[in-house]
Formats: structure tokens, sequence, C-alpha cells
């Protein structure tokens, strides 16, 4: 899991007004959007040894077969990012 982006994401959910640590710059509309999705869309992070996130709605997949499951559950797409 990178911590760098649920910092980043973090931080705008947080405070949006502020320029963002890493650039510097205040965040765009567009990105004040997708933080306050990613505060609310569940997270799985597929990982043998990681056991807490900072970030809430994170559980932890321990093996490729649970992302199969996973994916016969309603909702929408699954956005992987590696």
């Amino acid at each position: 899991m990178d911590r760098g982006y649920e910092q980043y994401w973090t931080s705008i959910q947080n405070e949006p007004d502020k320029p963002a640590w890493i650039t510097g710059a205040v965040p765009t509309p567009a990105e004040i959007k997708w933080a306050r999705f990613t505060k609310r869309t569940p997270r799985y992070v597929l990982s043998s040894t990681l056991t807490s996130a900072l970030w809430p709605q994170t559980r932890f997949v321990r093996a490729r077969e649970d992302i199969a499951a996973l994916k016969q559950q309603p909702g929408k797409d699954i956005y992987l990012r590696v």
C-alpha cells in the first residue's frame, strides 16, 4: 500500500483549502471531488503482511482468490492501484 497516496488524499480531505504537502498547490475542484469519493469508497489491500491503514473502510485481502469473491458481490467496478 502506498502510504504517500493515502497521505495525499487524506490531507486534501482534511484541509481542502490548504496547499497539498507534495505539490505545494491548492487542490483543484476535481481533486477535492476525488478525495471525497475516496473517503466514502471501500478499499481492499492485497497483502499477507500489512495489518493497519490510515484510511477508514480499508480491508485486507490475504489471497488472490478473495478478489474473485469480491467481484461476485453487488457493486460496481474494482479499481486496482499497483
